[in-house]
């Protein structure tokens, strides 16, 4: 597999989280950058597909910063319409944001991206986490008021009110990301994140004493059940067209993977936590299988690559482990949620070669989950 076709599936393989990169499309014609945000002297790779693939036409890709033309390649498209560039130098053109255009027949289509300094895109990165971390917080204290409501059970004022000033906060926290702020941004999240805990803590159903600890049990085993169910859904979804649009063979994984994932929707419906959750299980370890045999495929056992994704193999394991320790201990809880988010984001790194911004990212992982045990240690 030569260097450019496997550059374009790497760029498809950001399993954990989207493609920063802006993508631009006209019906089936389409391109997009290999990252949104490249740091200068890296080479920018383009990537897309063609309406029409029986078109033997070479695609015309351009990449242009204000009315100066930086680069320019002419690139064959594959039997399937799809198309990657060779990877292409713009340093000539500094910093700043640059257009890419791409024509093919009597089509034309665009993307973005932008060039930053070596700090700015250490902030970018620093921001991205930020903002992740406040996202998942406030998704877990809505998760929990959900189940209240669903519960039938009322809202402390107390609770309400903390949750107020930690939704304010982490709109302040926003704010900060939009406008490249990692000071004001990182001050806003603690604050955030403190009246979240605060908040959960005041909505733990120990504190209320109006669940009982097996209805408790079970709504939270419910609901981290669909949880599950919704994540491998998805993550199933892009590996089943990532598959389907480069010809990588993983048939047999991907039939007992769909299986495993109908019977749990049923089984979740029919109130059958137990066995749904040994579908799941059985779901989520054959996605790990059929996802690591993909970037295989992909990346030909690039060795830093796989180290990586085992690092952040064994720390989701700890934090699928830790998580159901934590059931009950919000502030355990919080971390090894927030875990999760850093080893998807550390995975996202490795897929794209950025493996600086994924050691980084998995040391705070192991950090965060060092914390949580020290939690759950000391309440034992």
């Amino acid at each position: 597999m030569g260097w450019a076709r496997t550059a374009g599936i790497v760029l498809a393989l950001a399993i954990a989280a989207s493609l920063p990169a802006v993508t631009a499309q006209a019906q089936s014609f389409y391109i997009t950058t290999s990252k949104g945000v490249y740091e200068e002297g890296e080479r920018v790779v383009v990537a897309g597909t063609v309406s029409d693939a029986d078109d033997p036409r070479p695609v015309l890709v351009k990449v242009t910063s204000g009315g100066d033309e930086c680069a320019r390649q002419n690139v064959r498209p594959l039997r399937d319409g799809s198309f990657v560039s060779r990877p292409m130098n713009i340093t000539d053109c500094g910093a700043g944001d640059f257009k890419v255009t791409a024509a093919h027949a009597d089509e034309t289509t665009s993307a973005s991206f932008a060039v930053r300094g070596k700090q700015e895109v250490e902030d970018s990165f620093e921001l991205r986490a930020i903002k992740s971390t406040v996202t998942e917080a406030q998704d877990v204290v809505n998760a929990r008021v959900r189940e209240m409501l669903d519960a039938n059970l009322a809202i402390p004022e107390r609770a309400a009110e903390a949750y107020s000033k930690g939704a304010a906060e982490a709109s302040l926290t926003l704010q900060g990301v939009e406008r490249g702020d990692v000071e004001f941004a990182g001050e806003h999240r603690e604050q955030a994140l403190a009246y979240f805990r605060e908040a959960l803590d005041l909505l733990s159903p120990d504190r209320l004493g109006a669940v009982t600890d097996d209805v408790r049990e079970e709504q939270t085993r419910v609901s981290a059940a669909n949880e599950w169910l919704g994540r491998l859904q998805d993550l199933f979804g892009k590996l089943v067209n990532l598959a389907d649009k480069n010809n990588l063979v993983v048939d047999e994984e991907f039939s007992r993977i769909d299986g495993f994932l109908s019977d749990a929707r049923q089984l979740i419906g029919e109130n059958r936590t137990d066995s749904a959750e040994e579908s799941l299980k059985s779901a989520d370890q054959l996605l790990e299988e059929a996802r690591k045999k993909l970037i295989q495929q992909a990346e030909g056992g690039d060795s830093q690559a796989q180290s990586l994704t085992s690092a952040a193999d064994r720390l989701q394991s700890t934090a699928q482990e830790l998580r159901g320790q934590a059931d009950g201990v919000p502030r355990a809880l919080a971390k090894v949620n927030a875990s999760f988010v850093l080893i998807n984001g550390a995975r996202a790194s490795i897929e794209e070669g950025d493996y600086d911004a994924a050691k980084a990212s998995l040391d705070s992982a192991l950090r965060i989950l060092e914390d949580a045990k020290k939690i759950l240690e000391d309440r034992d």
